[in-house]
């Protein structure tokens, strides 16, 4: 817990950051009252957030301010292929996006293995070259999925495309009757394995 002057550490460690901002010395044991009280700020905003740590904020799409919209692999729900290397070794992503549909009507939904600035096929890994690029701390082998069909989910409606593997991208034109706060769900799949599309685009037409 943090204010102006102090800061509390496990509930136990004070420190006075203002007149010892190299936090050298505790001082809780010469004053319990300060603790207590951040102890019971910290409780209170605990009580607070702690209901909606479970709460996604939607990324709008459809929207006149943005469209269309880039959902990738970093904003999935749950565990994420968290940065560039994963996703060049296709580590597993969730597939699952917590969307806000601003409009209803027409949309061009598009799955795709790569980002449209680097234009590989769907069934294409990048080169060594191209991976060992990406983030300098973290080096993992690149590799390709062999996907054989394509699947999206919206409001509950599932859709499915076959993936021949030479497409950059696999696109569902679809009509929306809905409008507000859902899960998008984008799939790549093989045999029995399914594989959380990487990017998606989802367009207003």
């Amino acid at each position: 817990m943090l204010t102006r002057n102090y800061r509390l550490i496990g509930g136990r460690e004070l420190y006075d950051i203002k007149n010892d901002p190299g936090q050298r010395a505790d001082i809780s044991g010469a004053n319990p009252k300060i603790v207590e009280h951040m102890r019971a700020l910290h409780e209170d905003w605990w009580q607070k957030v702690a209901p909606h740590l479970d709460d996604y904020c939607p990324i709008a799409i459809g929207s006149e301010m943005e469209n269309p919209t880039r959902l990738d692999a970093m904003d999935v729900m749950g565990d994420v292929a968290w940065s560039q290397n994963h996703i060049a070794a296709a580590q597993e992503s969730t597939g699952k996006w917590a969307v806000e549909v601003c409009h209803a009507g027409s949309y061009r939904i598009a799955l795709r293995r790569w980002p449209e600035e680097f234009p590989l096929k769907i069934h294409e890994a990048c080169s060594g070259e191209d991976a060992a690029g990406l983030a300098e701390y973290q080096k993992m082998a690149p590799k390709a999925i062999r996907p054989e069909r394509a699947s999206i989910k919206l409001f509950g409606d599932s859709y499915e495309l076959p993936v021949k593997g030479n497409e950059q991208e696999i696109v569902f034109d679809i009509e929306v009757s809905r409008r507000g706060q859902t899960v998008l769900e984008a799939w790549f799949i093989e045999g029995d394995k399914k594989q959380g599309a990487y990017y998606v685009y989802a367009e207003k037409r």
